[in-house]
Parts: structure tokens; C-alpha cells; sequence
């Protein structure tokens, strides 16, 4: 076998344990977020990447500055990545107005999502 081809070899065996990655930038997204029966819900998707074992934080800041944190794994779904539903009881927080905004963590790779505006009655 020559060099070149040790090297490839090598080299496809450390990519097969790699995510698959469709292509173009990682971007988490909230898919939703609402109060039902006193809970406070919040999912989202992860397009540019698709893999198991992620982190999925949803962090709900509030117009004081103060932040409530939710996280969950992230699950290769075709070729994006879930973050699946977190929750809480609304009354952990305030009411008023909310930025919500999901930060995707896996590797090297750390994204957040554009704010969502929540408001807790």
C-alpha cells in the first residue's frame, strides 16, 4: 500500500464517526413556544447538522436581565437535528416580556438562534 493511501484510509476511517453534515451553516431555530396548562413549552431544530448528543439550551431572558435556563439532547432526525420539548411550570417565571433564544452546542461548534418574543401573562 503505498503512503497516499495509508493517509486515505486513515482519514476515512476517523470521518465514519462523524456527524453527517448536509451542508451550509449550522442554525438552530425555535420551532415553538408557549404556556399550555401552566407550562411553559419550548422546541426547536438545528438545520446544517444532524447528529445525537448535542445540547439544546433555550435560555428565556427577561427585559431585567434575568435568565432562566432549560436544556435538553439534541436527535438526528433525517438531516437536521430535534431538540425535543422542555418545560417548566410558568410560575418559575415572572410575568412580562421574554426573549427567547436556543444555543446549539456540540464539538466545536456553538450557534445561537435569532430572539423569539414570549410574552408571560
Amino acid at each position: 500500500m503505498t503512503r497516499v493511501a495509508v493517509i486515505l484510509a486513515v482519514l476515512l476511517l476517523l470521518l465514519a464517526g462523524c456527524a453527517a453534515r448536509p451542508g451550509g451553516p449550522v442554525t438552530p431555530v425555535i420551532d415553538s413556544a408557549e404556556i399550555t396548562d401552566g407550562q411553559l413549552l419550548a422546541s426547536g431544530t438545528v438545520s446544517g447538522v444532524a447528529e445525537d448528543g448535542g445540547l439544546c439550551q433555550f435560555t428565556f431572558w427577561a427585559e431585567n436581565g434575568e435568565a432562566s435556563r432549560l436544556t435538553t439532547t439534541g436527535v438526528a432526525a433525517g438531516d437536521h437535528t430535534e431538540c425535543p420539548e422542555v418545560g417548566e411550570a410558568a410560575t418559575m417565571l415572572l410575568p412580562g416580556s421574554y426573549e427567547l433564544v436556543l444555543t446549539y452546542r456540540s464539538g466545536a461548534v456553538v450557534e445561537r438562534s435569532e430572539p423569539f418574543d414570549l410574552v408571560i401573562p
